[in-house]
C-alpha cells in the first residue's frame, strides 16, 4: 500500500511529469506542425495518409509483442519505460528536418518520416500504457477517473499555449526559404525536448507500493484472452471503427486548412487549444452522464453527433460558420467534444471491462485496435485522395474526399446502434 502522504506527493509528481512531458512533445504530437513540415518538404500529398497511419500500427503491434516482458517487473519497469521512452519519443522526430537539410530526395525523406515517426509513436505507446499502469498502482481507487481527468485538464492549457507560440513563430518564417524554415523548426523542436529533463527527475522520485503483485506465469497464452472475451470484443470493434474515422480525417484535414483555406498554423493550433480545453473540461460531466445512462446509450449519442458533424461539413465545405458545429462534433475525430468524449469513453470502458490480472494484455489489445484502426483509416484516406487527385483539384478535390470518407462515420454509428441493443454480458457493460 502507498501511504496517504506518499499519495499526495505522487499526485504532484505525476502532475509535474505529465506537464513537462506535454511541453516536451508540443511540436511532435501536433499534426499541424507535421502537415506544415511535410508540405515544406514537398512530400507527395498522396503519401500523407500512409506516413501518418504507419506510425500508429507499428506502435500497437510492437507493444503487443513485448507485452509479456512488461509484466516481469511491474512498477519498476514501468517507471524506467516512462523515464526513457518519452525522451526518445520527443527527440527522434527532430531528426527529420535535420535530414532534410542535407537532401531533398523524396523517397529518402518519405521513408525517414515513416521510420522516425513510427519509432516515436511506438515509444509513446509503451510510455502511455506504463503510465496508466502506474496510475493504477499509486493512485487510490476512489475518484480515480476524476483525478486523471483533472490532471489532463491542468496540463492542457500550458502545453497548448506553448504550441500556439511555436506556431506563431513558424508563421513568421512562412515566406522564408526552406533551409531557414527547417533550421528554425529544428531549434524550436529541440527547445521543447529540454522540458523532458525535469519530467524524468519527477518520475524517478515516484514512490511505489511496498508490495506489487507479480505474475508468476507467462502471459504469452493470455494475449488472446481479450479477443475471446464476449463482453470485450464489442469494445474492440467500436474502437477500431473510431480509429477508422480519426485516421481518415487526420490524414488530410490539416492539409485542407493549410493549402485551400490558407489558415495560419497559429490559428489552427489555437483552435486545437480551444477544442482541447473544451474536451478536457467536459470529460467530468461526460463521465457523470455515462454513469447515469450507461456506456451503450452514451456511445450511440456521441457517434451520432460525430456523424452529424461530418454531414454538416460535407454539405457546407466553404462556409466558415459551419466550422463551429463541425469542430464541436467531429473535427479530426480526436479532440472535438463528441468524438473526443467517445474516444475517452471507449478507453474508460476498455479499462473497466479488462480483467485486473490481465490488464496489460487487455490494454495492448485495445491499443492494437485503436492504432490499427487509425492506420487503416489513414490508408483508406490516401486511397480515396489518390483516386480523386487525377480528376479534381483544390477545394473541389477535398470536398469529394470528405464525402468519400463520411461512410466510415456511418459504420461507427451503425455499430454503436447494434451495441446499444445487444444483451450485456456482465453488469459493468451497461
Amino acid at each position: 500500500m502507498v501511504s496517504e502522504g506518499s499519495t499526495g506527493r505522487n499526485i504532484l509528481r505525476l502532475y509535474g511529469y505529465n506537464l513537462f512531458t506535454a511541453l516536451a512533445i508540443t511540436v511532435v504530437c501536433n499534426f499541424v506542425f507535421l502537415d506544415k513540415l511535410l508540405l515544406r518538404l514537398e512530400i507527395d500529398l498522396s503519401r500523407f495518409g500512409m506516413i501518418k497511419g504507419s506510425m500508429y500500427v507499428a506502435s500497437a503491434v510492437l507493444y503487443m509483442i513485448f507485452t509479456p516482458l512488461l509484466q516481469r517487473n511491474p512498477g519498476t519497469s514501468d517507471k524506467l519505460i516512462c523515464i526513457w521512452a518519452y525522451l526518445f519519443r520527443a527527440t527522434l522526430p527532430a531528426l527529420l528536418p535535420v535530414i532534410a537539410l542535407f537532401t531533398d530526395n523524396q523517397e529518402l525523406l518519405t521513408w525517414s518520416a515513416v521510420v522516425l515517426l513510427s519509432l516515436g509513436m511506438t515509444l509513446a505507446a509503451f510510455a502511455n500504457n506504463s503510465l496508466m499502469s502506474l496510475y493504477r498502482l499509486v493512485l487510490p481507487e476512489e475518484h480515480f477517473n476524476r483525478r486523471v481527468g483533472m490532471m489532463n485538464l491542468l496540463i492542457s492549457l500550458p502545453a497548448s499555449l506553448l504550441g500556439v507560440l511555436m506556431a506563431w513563430i513558424l508563421d513568421q518564417y512562412d515566406s522564408a526559404d526552406t533551409r531557414t524554415f527547417l533550421i528554425i523548426f529544428t531549434i524550436m523542436h529541440l527547445i521543447c525536448v529540454f522540458f523532458e529533463v525535469p519530467a524524468m527527475f519527477l518520475m524517478k522520485r515516484l514512490e511505489l507500493p511496498d508490495t506489487i503483485l507479480k505474475h508468476s506465469r507467462s502471459l504469452k497464452g493470455s494475449l488472446w484472452k481479450p479477443w475471446c472475451d464476449r463482453a470485450y470484443v464489442p469494445i474492440l470493434l467500436l474502437v477500431l471503427l473510431h480509429g477508422f474515422v480519426g485516421g481518415a480525417w487526420i490524414a488530410y484535414l490539416g492539409v485542407y486548412f493549410l493549402t485551400v483555406c490558407r489558415f495560419d498554423m497559429s490559428a489552427l493550433v489555437l483552435a486545437g487549444l480551444i477544442l482541447s480545453l473544451l474536451l478536457t473540461g467536459s470529460l467530468p460531466f461526460s463521465g457523470q452522464l455515462t454513469d447515469r445512462i450507461g456506456y451503450r446509450r452514451m456511445f450511440l449519442i456521441l457517434s451520432f453527433g460525430s456523424f452529424a458533424g461530418g454531414v454538416l461539413f460535407c454539405c457546407f465545405p466553404g462556409n466558415l460558420w459551419m466550422l463551429i458545429p463541425f469542430a464541436i462534433l467531429l473535427w479530426d475525430g480526436n479532440v472535438s467534444l463528441f468524438s473526443g468524449c467517445l474516444g475517452y469513453g471507449l478507453y474508460a470502458a476498455g479499462s473497466k471491462l479488462a480483467k485486473s490480472e490481465l490488464t496489460t494484455c487487455y490494454i495492448s489489445a485495445f491499443s492494437l485496435c485503436r492504432n490499427g484502426g487509425i492506420f487503416i483509416g489513414s490508408l483508406i484516406g490516401s486511397l480515396v485522395y489518390s483516386l480523386l487527385e487525377h480528376h479534381f483539384h483544390g477545394r473541389e478535390l477535398f470536398t469529394y474526399y470528405f464525402w468519400g470518407i463520411l461512410p466510415l462515420s456511418g459504420l461507427l454509428l451503425g455499430a454503436s446502434l447494434i451495441y446499444r441493443f445487444m444483451r450485456p454480458q456482465n453488469q459493468n457493460e451497461n
